[in-house]
This record gives C-alpha cells, sequence and structure tokens, in this order.
C-alpha cells in the first residue's frame, strides 16, 4: 500500500475483511469530534460516520466512562474499527486512552481513521496489538480510572471472559473508585435475557461476584454492565471538553439520568436453579432468542384481547401499528411485565432497516411522556427515551430533524440539567 493515500488504505484493508459498507471523500480536516471528510464505516464490528458521535448503538454507552468524574486514564478491551472511542473523548480533554485488540487490521484501521480524520485526538489514544487477557496479565503501570470491555466476538464470547481469572485481573488493574463498563450481546430486552441460564445471566453472575455495585444499561439486543467495588459512584457532572452537534449533546445531557435510573442487581436476585452452560455462540444465542419468541406473542396476544384489540400473527406488526403500540405499551406497564420493553426496542430496530412508517413514536413520546415516566421511569429514561435518542442518531434512519422536538422534550422534563 505504499505511495497511497490513507483513505484508499483503510477501504483496503476493510475490503479484505469481508462484507462491510465504506464511504469516504476527503476534504479538509479540523481539529475536533467531528470531521468535514466524508466518513462511513459500517461492518459488523463498528459503526463510525463523519458527522456524529453517536450513532444509536450499544458502544454509545461506554461514554459513561466520561460522565464519570474520575475517569482520566481508560484502557478499552476489544477495539473494532474504533466506534467506542470518541464517546470515551467526549467529556474531558485530559482523558488517556489505551485501545487493546488482538485483531491487527483493527489496530491499523482504527489508527489511520483518527491519524486522517481526527487528528487532534491520536495523540490521546495509544492503540496496542495484543490479546485483552495478556495484556492484563503483563500489565503494570498505573492502574486505570475506567475500563471499558467490548470482546464479543462474531462467533462468541472469548472463552476468558466466562472465568474468574480474567475478572480478578480487571480488579488489579483498576483503581479503587474505578469502574467497569462491558458491553454483553445476547437476547433482546423483552425476552428476559437474565433469566434461565442465558450468557448474559452467567456475565451477570461474574460480575457480581467480582463487584460490590454492578447496574444494568439496556441497549436492544445488549446490555451494559456497570460495575464498581466503593459504596456509590462520584457524582456525575457534565463537561464537554469539546463542542458537541444537536442529536449528541442531548445524548450527553441524559447519561446522568441514564445513571441515575440503570437497575441495580445482585448475585442472590440472579437466580441460577437453572443452571446450565450458557450458549455461547451467536447461532445458539439466536435458537434461544427464537424459542422464547412465541411466549412473547401469547403475552402480547392475551394483553391486546384484554384491551379489547385484534391479535397479531407477527411481532413486526406492532411497529407499524402506533394504536395497538401504545395501548399495549401502557397496559404491559401497568402490570410491571417485562414485556413492557417491546415496542422501544421493536423500533430501535426497525430504524436501521426500515424507518418509513416510524415517525408515531416521537409524536408518541412528546405527548405522553411525563404520563409514562410517572408509570416507570426506569423505563422511560433507559429504554422509551433512550431508543428514540437511538433512532435520531441512526445514520440510516435520517431522523435527524427531530433533535430540537427532543430537546424541548427532555427541557420539559427537566432533564437538561446533571443530577
Amino acid at each position: 500500500m505504499k505511495g497511497s493515500t490513507c483513505h484508499e488504505q483503510i477501504q483496503e484493508v476493510l475490503s479484505e475483511g469481508g462484507k462491510s459498507e465504506v464511504m469516504i471523500n476527503n476534504k479538509s480536516v479540523k481539529e475536533e469530534l467531528y470531521s468535514e471528510n466524508q466518513l462511513h464505516i459500517h461492518t459488523i464490528d463498528s459503526l463510525i460516520t463523519h458527522d456524529r458521535v453517536f450513532v444509536g448503538n450499544q458502544t454509545d454507552d461506554f461514554a459513561v466512562a466520561k460522565v464519570l468524574q474520575n475517569s482520566q486514564r481508560i484502557l478499552l478491551l476489544g477495539v473494532g474499527y474504533g466506534g467506542a472511542l470518541r464517546p470515551l473523548l467526549i467529556g474531558n480533554s485530559s482523558v488517556e486512552i489505551t485501545a487493546v485488540d488482538l485483531n491487527p487490521r483493527s489496530i491499523k484501521i482504527s489508527t489511520l481513521i483518527f491519524d486522517e480524520y481526527f487528528p487532534a485526538f491520536s495523540r490521546k489514544i495509544n492503540f496496542i496489538h495484543k490479546d485483552a487477557l495478556e495484556y492484563l496479565k503483563e500489565f503494570r503501570d498505573t492502574p486505570f480510572d475506567a475500563i471499558c470491555i467490548d470482546l464479543y466476538r462474531k462467533s462468541d464470547y472469548p472463552k476468558f471472559v466466562l472465568t474468574c481469572e480474567f475478572w480478578e485481573l480487571i480488579i488489579n488493574n483498576l483503581t479503587p473508585k474505578g469502574a467497569v463498563l462491558f458491553n454483553s450481546w445476547g437476547l433482546p430486552q423483552q425476552l428476559r435475557p437474565l433469566e434461565g441460564g442465558t450468557i448474559q445471566q452467567r456475565v451477570a453472575q461474574l460480575i457480581c461476584k467480582h463487584f460490590k455495585n454492578v447496574r444494568v444499561l439496556p441497549h436492544r439486543r445488549n446490555i451494559t454492565f456497570l460495575a464498581y467495588q466503593h459504596h456509590k459512584l462520584e457524582e456525575p457532572k457534565q463537561k464537554f471538553g469539546y463542542p458537541l452537534r444537536n442529536i449528541d449533546k442531548i445524548i450527553f445531557q441524559i447519561l446522568p439520568h441514564r445513571l441515575k435510573y440503570a437497575l441495580e442487581i445482585k448475585l442472590e436476585k440472579l437466580d441460577d436453579k437453572h443452571f446450565r452452560i450458557p450458549n455461547n455462540t451467536t447461532e445458539e444465542i439466536d435458537r434461544e432468542m427464537y424459542s422464547r419468541w412465541s411466549h412473547l406473542i401469547n403475552v402480547c396476544n392475551f394483553s391486546l384481547h384484554e384491551c379489547g384489540l385484534s391479535s397479531i400473527n407477527e411481532i413486526s406488526e406492532l411497529a407499524y401499528d402506533p394504536l395497538k403500540a401504545r395501548i399495549l405499551t401502557e397496559y404491559l406497564l401497568v402490570k410491571e411485565s417485562d414485556e413492557s420493553s417491546l415496542i422501544p426496542v421493536l423500533i430501535g430496530a426497525y430504524a436501521f432497516e426500515k424507518p418509513k412508517g416510524l415517525e408515531w413514536y416521537l409524536q408518541w413520546m412528546t405527548e405522553d411522556a411525563e404520563k409514562l415516566m410517572k408509570l416507570n421511569a426506569e423505563w422511560f429514561i433507559n429504554t422509551a427515551l433512550w431508543q428514540l435518542l437511538a433512532m435520531t442518531a441512526n445514520p440510516y434512519a435520517h431522523f435527524e430533524h427531530w433533535a430540537d422536538d427532543i430537546q424541548q422534550l427532555v427541557t420539559k422534563l427537566n432533564l437538561t440539567n446533571p443530577m
């Protein structure tokens, strides 16, 4: 690749990794979180665009590490193509990130992207090509203030993630007041991912065994576990550090509230009477998801019948039927049912593939936000509102114009100020 431009190198290296979507157009580069160069990379590992920091994906939650006051030195285990890096840079200009990945392609592309498109931040990131477990074993420097873990591979979790040795090494390399953010992939929220011997239940058990405090940040088929040892997290503060654009700024404002309403879990609450070796591979997890799907349809149809509405054949019907979706969700909220997360999760997922016809969701949130938050504040902040924000940030949905309406909504709900 000698003599080729940086964006040509990125395209060439990405093409070696199989199916991906890449759009790159060189102009001039400013020293900020955004680039005037057109950059759009979408692979199984990362979604990155030049004009937004948050993109509606699970790694957006890693920005929580920067909401915490004490996070100056951050370790990221599992880089992908760098989609989680800019969220970690938002809150404080003095942050230093160590980014570790076993895949040399990931390190090469991430380095090229930041050198070319976000050069002001390249010096803040130390990219290391190494196995995460070996890195933790060999590390002898000052412990980290936050460790973000995103090690799920295309096929499964690395086996070492499911061992006590790994979590003991995490603790050894974390400051006493530090926090861990672990991105786990598995069953969607409405299918009770922490019950029935799932891989996410096993991950939760391991984290709870090693940390005194564990919170859950749900995001469709992902759960970000937030873990820490001390009595409570330091009081979050908002510090933008760098200028943020519309929806990025709103999302960053909401993060402290996402923390406030995050569900706390305890080891004794993670029922293991049905414990088995958890399904770990993507195929096994999908099979478990489909095995639970018929029960979900039955719950929906029973609830619709109770509300005097006709039944459905497929869950997807609800995404484009505002009347049924709204009435069903409010019924399930009153019943305090886990299935109440179905509609926001469904809408958030469909926004990536079939966004046309989903505009009603903003209207619903705008009209009924106060009532919904009163019914269940944790659900509203961390599921309903969070998926609305994800839809708006999603570059495929083209709902950026919702930003002003959402800003008015969060202002009305008094969510613009830190907790």
